[in-house]
Formats: structure tokens, sequence, C-alpha cells
């Protein structure tokens, strides 16, 4: 499970064009911050995350990629 830790949190949008994913049946992102994700976007490799006052206000947030294991053929 991929985990990612911004820091210094300051940006209106972040933007994530680094993640890779493989052999899953679909993916998600999640955040331990009070932010969200542009609609559609937390289930790309993509996502778009607005960080919330709290994220801002502490400098940093994580988030997370998860993988949906991919059943046998």
């Amino acid at each position: 499970m991929p985990v990612m830790m911004l820091k210094y949190v300051k940006a209106t949008l972040i933007t994530i064009d680094s993640a890779t994913n493989t052999n899953t049946a679909g993916l998600i992102w999640t955040t331990n911050g009070n932010g969200t994700f542009q609609p559609g976007s937390e289930l790309t490799l993509t996502p778009t995350y607005i960080p919330g006052s709290f994220d801002i206000n502490l400098g940093t947030v994580t988030l997370t990629l998860t993988g949906t294991r991919k059943l046998p053929l």
C-alpha cells in the first residue's frame, strides 16, 4: 500500500502525477486529513486533493493509495 506524505502543505490544490498501480482491479486514494479529493479523482492514479484547514495549519497530510485485489481468471 503506497503512502505519500506531503509536507509543508500550503497549496490550494495538490495533484499527484507519479503514482503507479499494477495487477489490481481498482484503486482508491484516502487521506488522514480533512481535505477532499476532486470528485472521481480519488479513483485514478492522478488524483487532485484540496487540502482542508487542518492540513494547511498542520503543514502536512498523508495520502494513501490502496489497490483492490484482482481475482484470478
